[in-house]
């Protein structure tokens, strides 16, 4: 019966069940050598690139700051949906103190800021949401805003309602009173209606 040694003191082996034992070791240190590094699955894309050019600017403040306000450094939230009804995934920004933004996909990763243009630029307070979804059903998506009323922030919901054309009318706002505790959101975190999912993140 044959032997296998290793080592600089040859320690040796002999049984079948020992010899297989070690060759399938040494099968699996074999195949986990390292392979040549794989492309990364993202690329960062500049603001001069896709026209994005979105940024949640946050001020120090003594008398509004996380020491008051738990969420303060959660941000407002990002939606994604077809509004124009092209094939291709649009976003709205919202940003706690200053306007969201809408930007419209040209396609190949090109975005055009068309807050302006469309009227969804009102700053309703403090930001903390945004949802798209087809709320009256005519088969375009619509934007939902949520914002908090607390402390010296006096924020109100904003429902922007897809006239079809690029535009979108002001619909029903709301208050949203809440306790120190309770951060407002839509009504859900993810929500996927005919297809299109967003998210608030």
């Amino acid at each position: 019966m044959g032997v296998w040694c290793w080592g600089s003191d040859f320690r040796c082996i002999g049984s079948i069940a020992q010899r297989g034992l070690v060759a399938g070791s040494l099968a699996v240190l074999a195949a986990c050598s390292r392979t040549p590094d794989a492309p990364p699955l993202f690329e960062l894309l500049s603001p001069e690139a896709t026209g994005v050019r979105f940024a949640n600017t946050l001020p120090e403040n003594p008398d509004f700051n996380i020491l008051n306000y738990l969420y303060y450094f959660d941000g407002g939230g990002v939606a994604v949906g077809d509004i124009n009804n092209d094939g291709l995934p649009d976003l709205y920004f919202t940003s706690n103190l200053q306007r969201g933004r809408l930007y419209l996909n040209k396609g190949n990763y090109k975005f055009e800021d068309v807050t302006d243009r469309a009227g969804v630029g009102e700053n309703g307070g403090w930001a903390t949401g945004v949802t798209m979804a087809d709320v009256n059903g005519d088969g375009y998506v619509d934007i939902y805003v949520s914002a908090m009323n607390y402390l010296r922030m006096h924020g109100h919901n904003v429902l922007y309602v897809n006239n079809k054309d690029g535009t979108f009318t002001t619909g029903r706002r709301s208050t949203g009173s809440i306790s120190p505790a309770i951060r407002p959101r839509p009504p859900s975190s993810t929500t996927t209606v005919t297809g299109i999912s967003t998210c608030t993140c």
